[in-house]
């Protein structure tokens, strides 16, 4: 079946981190192969369910996205989309599904090992908290940060970008994708809201899944505390299911 994946900036050269993912995990894992145009979508890493960009498929393949906008906005009619597995648990009850809960950046332990060197602590904003608000007045409500994780990445700077991810001692998250693919890496990490929370409801849809708490985190400290906490409790993901549900 000759699909083509879906996300946002797709014609574009500079990706949000997760969008990377989209096309690269299902490369690597399974070999698939995209092409351009298709009528048929592939719909996973970094998307949501949206169903005015959708329309313009024949059929929808859905692996790991989710709803990311609520309850009232929750799919009911798959008439012609084919969904293997989503994201979290919020969009498995609202849509009324019966498929594995898992996002695919999961399955980055398998491509990627954490370094056995390390140095510095990340911060990585959303994408609309750094141009809304700068690198400097960011670093000025985060003391102990030595560096910000911009997560609008070139195409041929990913491999860096995941690195400096690799290496890092600890990071802060604004970004879900960041978030989870640290978690996935055990990279000792917590979410951290400076000025901006893109879409709550994705961020409850997430820490359902994982079975963790979004509070309390304001700062490096607190987000050590955070790790501490949470890191040896949170909540296995069915990655075995989700490559089993995987249909390319």
């Amino acid at each position: 079946m000759k699909v083509e994946s879906i996300y946002w900036q797709k014609d574009s050269a500079i990706l949000n981190f997760g969008e990377h993912f989209a096309e690269y995990i299902p490369q690597t894992i399974f070999g698939t192969k995209f092409v351009e145009r298709s009528s048929v979508g592939f719909l996973s890493i970094s998307s949501e369910f949206t169903p005015k960009t959708l329309g313009q498929f024949s059929k929808v393949c859905v692996w790991g996205a989710a709803n990311g906008y609520g309850k009232a906005y929750a799919v009911k009619d798959f008439s012609n989309w084919e969904v293997w597995a989503v994201r979290d648990l919020l969009t498995r009850k609202w849509s009324h599904l019966h498929v594995p809960v898992c996002d695919p950046i999961f399955l980055s332990n398998e491509i990627w090992l954490r370094s056995s060197y390390l140095s510095g602590v990340l911060y990585a904003p959303h994408c609309h908290e750094l141009s809304h608000f700068g690198k400097q007045k960011i670093l000025e409500r985060l003391p102990g940060i030595t560096e910000i994780f911009d997560v609008k990445i070139h195409r041929r700077d990913f491999p860096a970008g995941v690195n400096k991810l690799l290496t890092a001692e600890f990071v802060l998250s604004g970004s879900l994708h960041v978030l989870l693919f640290c978690i996935a890496l055990r990279i000792p990490c917590a979410p951290c809201f400076v000025f901006y929370q893109d879409k709550p409801t994705k961020w409850q849809g997430m820490a359902a899944t994982l079975d963790v708490s979004l509070d309390g985190v304001s700062n490096v400290q607190t987000g050590k505390a955070w790790w501490e906490r949470n890191s040896l409790m949170i909540r296995e993901q069915d990655t075995a299911g989700l490559k089993d549900s995987y249909n390319l």
